[in-house]
């Protein structure tokens, strides 16, 4: 695709006189194919194929059960319910790739959950009768995922986030709990080696194999998990190392 057409594709720019500014202006549908150049991206980056016949579906909006303050902090959601995005109408001039590399990541792991036998990833009715805890555990290894794929794959150190794991709480006092990095930063510490060996296999294995964590220590519990998870996916053939491009 030539840089023309890829200005086509992407949308088109409105000039503001006064400060010459260029603005981007995106629709639903130049953002779904933004979503869709971005999936064949990912698929090549780490060799982890989405659903054939599946395309992006998008729409510019917020969940009902946002307050005011909190759409000003909202980006966008993927449902799996419907297997759509609904994204903040505060974004519509913006082409914001690694907003569709994150939300892509939640539907690639929503999609390996229903093909290996596991349902919707998540299911909110069953969250629904977990515990806390359990529902952070769920939250944190779905973000870390998708900021994942938001990174490329890329190690967390290649962007000065090599200590993504002391931002997991350690205690009820922990600053971590003030706000949501916890949930990213120390989500894909946890995740980034187990996705980087295995793919598709190591992300069936944060599907099935929830996070333990007690007395509020989330950062002591995510460092046994990430062990735990890389050894026994090491330990058996079937869980033998991804080898991208073999």
């Amino acid at each position: 695709m030539n840089k023309l057409l890829l200005a086509l594709f992407l949308g088109f720019c409105v000039v503001v006189a006064s400060g010459q500014t260029t603005i981007r202006q995106t629709s639903e549908e130049t953002f779904e194919c933004l979503m869709t150049e971005r999936m064949q991206v990912i698929e090549q980056i780490h060799g982890i194929k989405f659903d054939k016949d599946w395309k992006p579906r998008v729409c510019f909006g917020y969940p009902d059960d946002l307050t005011k303050q909190e759409k000003l902090d909202w980006d966008a959601e993927y449902f799996s319910t419907s297997q759509s995005f609904l994204l903040s109408p505060e974004l519509r001039y913006q082409n914001d790739v690694s907003l569709a590399d994150h939300e892509l990541g939640h539907a690639l792991m929503d999609q390996i959950s229903r093909r290996s036998g596991n349902g919707p990833w998540f299911n909110l009715e069953r969250m629904s009768k977990m515990s806390a805890q359990e529902r952070i555990s769920i939250k944190i290894l779905s973000e870390g995922v998708a900021t994942y794929f938001e990174y490329k794959g890329d190690p967390p150190d290649k962007d000065g986030d090599e200590n993504g794991v002391n931002f997991l709480p350690e205690g009820p006092e922990h600053y971590g709990w003030k706000g949501n990095s916890y949930k990213y930063k120390g989500g894909r510490w946890i995740v980034a080696p187990i996705i980087r060996n295995y793919g598709e296999r190591g992300i069936i294995y944060l599907i099935t194999h929830p996070m333990v964590y007690h007395y509020d220590q989330v950062r002591t519990g995510a460092k046994a998990y990430q062990a735990k998870a890389l050894k026994e996916l090491g330990a058996t053939q079937l869980y033998a190392p991804l080898q991208i491009g073999a």
